[in-house]
């Protein structure tokens, strides 16, 4: 069911940058996709709290053409037998946005989803051509919100900076919490810091100061593995970034896309600073 009522939802789909609906096809599955904008596409994939987007979003889609996908085995995308890891989710992506038309990419990616951006970003280097981690999971304290000893909450999406979501029912929220569970894997996964070494594009990963999923202390572990890692911490932001401070996000994401390797943090501005 979505936030809205059939004619709010037509309202909010209307406006522009227009969402418009579409699907890909990959591995014997249908993936719901949302699409808005044109230019250079702008590739995003949510995190564990379902299929959403934000009004960060929304001011990309006014530069880009941005391409939201459902990823399987949440809302209504149907999982592969062989979803098992974000590796193989990342598999199906990649060839889901082949069946799009999309032969190069910037990638975002938001929570267990930027575990699924990286991994696609490794195996399909020719398919990425930077690569945005927001709040990513792929490394963690034990005491964080995802496979550690704190509960990982997801948080009541903040309606004045969504752009379209989806309610989900109880049972929805606890199927999505232990899925993203599962495809985060370890805290501390070796395979793939050891992948994120051969990461030749730049690579902006964003974390909220007051998260309670991941600690901004797991920012070293992709900067110690990633070679063009620009880490930032953005002030009085939880897990959901782009949903506390979706300006904040949408400077820092548009500066690093437009600049790439010389991409350069200004501490001064209200990005970094409260």
């Amino acid at each position: 069911m979505n936030t809205a009522s059939a004619q709010e939802k037509s309202t909010t789909i209307s406006q522009a940058p227009a969402l418009k609906w579409a699907s890909a096809h990959a591995d014997g599955i249908e993936i719901r996709c949302l699409e808005a904008g044109a230019g250079s596409p702008l590739v995003y994939l949510h995190g564990g709290g379902g299929f959403r987007l934000s009004v960060a979003h929304r001011a990309f889609a006014e530069c880009h053409r941005l391409v939201a996908l459902e990823l399987p085995g949440f809302g209504k995308t149907p999982a592969h037998a062989s979803h098992t890891s974000a590796r193989a989710i990342a598999a199906t992506i990649a060839r889901a946005l082949e069946s799009l038309g999309i032969d190069v990419c910037a990638l975002m990616g938001h929570s267990v989803g930027a575990n699924i951006a990286l991994w696609l970003a490794i195996d399909h280097p020719a398919l990425v051509s930077s690569l945005i981690l927001v709040a990513p999971t792929a490394f963690r304290p034990e005491a964080s919100g995802i496979g550690g000893s704190l509960p990982h909450e997801i948080p009541a999406q903040d309606a004045a900076h969504l752009w379209f979501g989806e309610l989900a029912s109880s049972q929805e929220q606890t199927s999505m919490r232990e899925l993203a569970r599962s495809l985060s894997g370890p805290g501390t996964d070796p395979d793939l810091a050891k992948a994120m070494g051969g990461l030749a594009i730049p690579v902006l990963a964003l974390f909220g100061t007051r998260s309670s999923v991941v600690s901004t202390d797991a920012a070293r572990e992709y900067s110690r593995s990633i070679p063009k890692c620009f880490t930032t911490m953005v002030y009085d932001a939880g897990h959901d970034i782009d949903l506390d401070r979706p300006d904040a996000v949408t400077a820092v994401v548009e500066n690093f896309l437009q600049h790439g390797e010389s991409f350069i943090v200004n501490r001064e501005n209200a990005i970094i600073n409260p």
